[in-house]
Parts: structure tokens; sequence; C-alpha cells
């Protein structure tokens, strides 16, 4: 479903090689990320990092010149820190440093054997052999946390120039909030039995921009609550919570020049305990609702390759389910929960 992903660290004095690499790997149907696609006027590291960070495998390509440089002895460090999969790929020398013990695969001068050798078969083996592997989680300590931690996760793909498709199952999902500065009143509107926390509405209006991003570029899925549960899971907030988030929502939806892709499902589950967000398969954030007395008890988030792409498959088979179950199709989906969250906004509004 999705290609892996495999950053290239190399010597700016081998980058004719690392070009013809560049196109063996894509043949393979892999993706090769590289500082080709450096953002100009950022930082060098920064940017290098979040190309690790949402890398699958790290590829030190080796030769007499990368030997002798200091970045790839530094990024060959970040990547076995978070426990990226390392496959140096050497023209004669050895691997060096920390991972002086892992194989290399050795390739002439002139690259001619390395289609046989870094074949999508060879790929595939170093991901099935790594039955156990070490998963690497974040756990945000709180709601506003979780929604810097989601905003700086799908802003660091943003700045390496890539994209996915957002998907959501939550109670209305991030689409909900406002786009507005923290002091804006309508942020009342949401909290209103909260103190002011100038934090967390900046927070929310991050992760709303970021993803906003992504779903502009690739779309969007989003899995909601039942509109009969709504009153429920936004208790604390009350009647004005619930229609200022639900009118939010409105606003996104009708709004099919900014996202045109958004397909919407509506939950069947009696009482729903987990929320989720991802961004392709780049990561995940999967939260746990706190109950009566907090905000949020548990948010994971990974970026680990198969644990994301299980996830994505069950999150579109789950809505293939239920949008079969209420008789909608993907193309009309996003009409018809329009059509249903302004009959509960009405009913809400009745009710004033």
């Amino acid at each position: 479903m999705y290609p892996y992903r495999v950053f290239i660290s190399y010597a700016h004095v081998d980058r004719p090689r690392v070009e013809q690499l560049v196109e063996v790997l894509r043949n393979a149907g892999m993706t090769p990320l590289w500082d080709k696609d450096l953002l100009p006027g950022t930082g060098f590291s920064e940017q290098i990092q979040s190309f690790i960070r949402n890398s699958h495998v790290f590829l030190p390509f080796i030769t007499d010149a990368a030997a002798k440089r200091p970045w790839l002895h530094q990024e060959i460090g970040f990547a076995t820190a978070l426990g990226k999969p390392i496959l140096p790929v050497t023209l004669g020398g050895l691997p060096l440093g920390i991972i002086s013990e892992i194989q290399a695969v050795l390739l002439k001068d002139d690259l001619s054997d390395a289609g046989d050798k870094l074949s999508a078969d060879y790929f595939r083996m170093l991901f099935d052999r790594k039955t156990e592997r070490t998963i690497s989680y974040e756990c945000p300590e709180d709601n506003t946390r979780r929604a810097i931690l989601l905003a700086d996760y799908a802003d660091g793909i943003w700045a390496i120039r890539q994209h996915g498709v957002v998907r959501q199952r939550a109670s209305l999902g991030s689409y909900c909030w406002m786009d507005r500065g923290e002091t804006d009143p309508v942020w009342r509107k949401y909290f209103p039995a909260t103190p002011d926390d100038i934090t967390l509405f900046r927070a929310l209006r991050q992760e709303l921009v970021a993803l906003q991003r992504h779903a502009k570029v690739r779309g969007c899925r989003l899995i909601l609550d039942p509109v009969d549960r709504l009153e429920i899971v936004f208790r604390k907030q009350g009647l004005v919570g619930v229609k200022t988030r639900v009118s939010g929502l409105l606003r996104f939806l009708e709004d099919k020049e900014a996202v045109k892709d958004v397909v919407v499902a509506f939950n069947d589950e009696a009482e729903r305990t987990v929320s989720i967000t991802l961004v392709g398969d780049w990561f995940s954030s999967e939260a746990v609702s706190s109950g009566g007395t907090r905000v949020l008890r548990e948010a994971l988030f990974t970026r680990d390759a198969q644990t994301v792409r299980q996830q994505v498959e069950d999150f579109d088979n789950r809505m293939q389910d239920l949008l079969a179950i209420s008789g909608w199709d993907e193309a009309s989906s996003r009409g018809l929960a329009t059509t249903k969250l302004q009959a509960y906004l009405d009913q809400l509004s009745a009710r004033q």
C-alpha cells in the first residue's frame, strides 16, 4: 500500500553515484529521502533529523569521502538512537564506528549490480526478519502537549515536502476547531466551564493548521461519534460547547474548495474509548479517553512502520464497514454527513 522510505546519508562529492542509487531504490518500489529535498533558509541539522525520524531505513553510503564526513557519524548515531534499521552500502570500505558490526551491501564502483542487490525482495526480507523489534513511542502528559506533539509530527513531514492522507477516529475530530488566535472570544464557547488556558487554545489551533495542510493535498477520512452521544462526550462543555464544535466541523465540511477530498462515516460503537489520528503511514497518535475526571489519560505517538500500516488498514476496513451499514458511499458521505450534523445543530438551537 505504501512504499518504504529510505534516507540516504552521503558525502556531497558522491552525489552522482547517489543519484544513480536513488533511481535504483525507486525502481525497487522504495521512496528515497535525501538532502536534495532540503528547504532553503532553514536549519540543516533540524531537517536532516526530520528526514531520519520519518524514514523506515537509514542507508549510509560509505566511501572514503563519506568516512571523513563528521555529519555521517552524527546521523548514524541519531538513527541508532531511534532504533532505525541501518543498511550500510559501500563501494569497498567497511561500516565504521557504532555500525562496524553490521554487514554492508558491497556494490561495484559503477553501481551496475545495485539493482540486483537492492531489490524489492531484499528490502522485504530486511523488514520481515525484524520480528522482535523495539518500537519507539512518545507519551504526552496532557491534552495541550498532545496537540503540540501532533502538530510537530505533522509539521515535520511537511518540512521535508511530504504529506499524507489524514485519518481520524474521534468525537468530532480536529476540524471542529477554529483557526482563530488564542485570545479570540470563540474559545470561551468551546471551553465555557474551564479557566482560561491560552496554551491549550494555541496548541489546538496549531493542530488544526498542521493537519489542514495535509488534508488540502491528500484529503481526509473521518469516523465521528454518533450525534446522540455528543452531549455525553462533551458534558463538561455544555450545550454551547457542543454547538460550537458542531458548527466548526460544519464550516469545514461545507468549504469544498479548502479540502476537496473528504470521506465521513459515523461510528456505531456504544461508547468509544480510544481515538486515533494517522497522517498517511508516517505516524499515528492514539489517545485514551479519560472519563469523568481528566481530559486525557494516555496518548501514544509512534512512527513504527508495521504498527502504523496495520492501524491504517484497520481504519480503512472499519470505515468501509460503517459506510456499508449506513448505506452511504465515499462520494456522497460528505454531503450526507453535513445534512445529518446540520439537523442535529438545528435541534440543539431549538432547545435554547
